[in-house]
């Protein structure tokens, strides 16, 4: 079993922390409680191209992936039925970093057309290869 705690701050953000003193490393996850379940029928994808525009930058940060390696890390993203989850990992001295990311582009998101249109582009192909381009690829699609 894990050893956690958890607590919930006013603003309702439950925090779940683990310590792991064998490792120098921490790893920031974040899981929103919104996915492809919240979305119009008729208007798919809209929750998987909102995780991929929150990489485009933010009003104080134009280039979130730069700035994670700038703090010796790495990011990622993944978007499903029920949740859109945003986690990074990098050095623990650099712990506060990703923090401040993560509530930059989560406060003041810069999205702007150019952005859009890239990773509109991005979702289209992402939807291609693993839906259109594949045996039987768009039978999860459909029964969703």
């Amino acid at each position: 079993m894990i050893d956690t705690s958890t607590f919930t701050l006013p603003n309702g953000l439950r925090i779940v922390h683990h310590a792991d003193n064998y490792t120098p490393m921490v790893a920031l996850d974040i899981l929103y409680d919104v996915g492809a379940r919240d979305e119009d029928p008729q208007h798919t994808g809209i929750a998987h191209l909102l995780e991929h525009m929150m990489f485009g930058g933010s009003a104080n940060v134009p280039d979130f992936d730069r700035q994670t390696e700038r703090a010796c890390g790495w990011n990622n993203a993944w978007t499903n039925n029920d949740f859109t989850n945003f986690y990074s990992v990098a050095p623990a001295a650099n712990a506060e970093t990703l923090f401040w990311l993560e509530s930059d582009r989560m406060l003041a998101p810069a999205f702007s057309p150019e952005t859009f249109e890239v990773q509109r582009n991005v979702v289209l192909e992402e939807f291609k290869q693993t839906c259109l381009n594949q045996p039987y690829g768009n039978l999860g699609h459909l029964l969703r």
